[in-house]
């Protein structure tokens, strides 16, 4: 007799999202979608931080990692939504004990997530906000393992994206800056309601830190006086392991 989860195998092979082969159901660490030897990968690298505008960043991951580089390919550009749960649990894992420390050592009352927004065109292509799907999802997983000892939310009427841009994969290092200055804003009539609240904007990738710069800056001159920011991963070059302990 066949289990359930080798009849779904039969009839609906799924390839894991980080190394595109196809896994038996007893071989996923999360369910059908991350495989158990890409699990063991990503869990070599150690997370990272940096620091853009006087704010820390937290990143989860190494983007050289392969599996996790593909990982967030597939939510960024392959619309494999469901990607954004394996991406936000690691996210909380490494990163919720960091904006645990924040919050207290800041003492602040709650956290707030705020992923970087698109502009309205590319949302129109893309059809979804890999950032936002993120945030989600982090709050959802901090909370369901008690990572956090404060309410964590998510808003998306904060930020808003003023200018279109090329894909900052596809632009030189150098260029990154100029074309991302200015390019965020804070919604018109928005309010930052408890100054008092860490504000965490979540992006996929800090590389050069440019985009995540303009929203820190956004929000802080809107009245944000807590800030960091939290990322999938980190490719930046000036990004460094954890020296404490998490």
């Amino acid at each position: 007799m066949f289990k359930k989860e080798e009849i779904l195998d039969l009839l609906f092979p799924r390839r894991c999202i980080g190394c595109g082969f196809f896994v038996a159901h007893a071989r996923w660490s999360v369910p059908r979608m991350w495989c158990d030897v890409c699990e063991q990968t990503r869990r070599v690298d150690l997370p990272l931080e940096g620091e853009r505008e006087g704010a820390p960043i937290f990143s989860a991951q190494n983007f050289e990692c392969a599996p996790v580089a593909s990982a967030i390919h597939a939510l960024k550009y392959g619309a494999y939504i469901d990607a954004a749960d394996v991406c936000a649990r690691w996210i909380a894992e490494r990163c919720g004990p960091r904006m645990n420390a924040e919050s207290f050592s800041s003492q602040c009352s709650e956290i707030i997530l705020i992923p970087v927004p698109l502009h309205p065109t590319k949302f129109r292509v893309r059809g979804y906000n890999q950032a936002e799907l993120v945030a989600e999802q982090v709050a959802t997983h901090c909370q369901s393992v008690n990572q956090l000892d404060m309410h964590i939310g998510v808003r998306t009427d904060l930020l808003i994206r003023t200018r279109f841009s090329q894909a900052q994969a596809q632009s030189a290092l150098e260029d990154r800056t100029t074309q991302i200055a200015g390019a965020f804003a804070c919604r018109q009539g928005a309010e930052i309601k408890n100054k008092n609240a860490l504000y965490v904007v979540v992006d996929d990738v800090f590389t050069t830190g440019s985009t995540l710069s303009a929203c820190i800056i956004a929000l802080r001159d809107a009245g944000a006086e807590q800030l960091c920011a939290v990322t999938i991963a980190s490719a930046s070059t000036s990004a460094v392991t954890y020296t404490t302990p998490i």
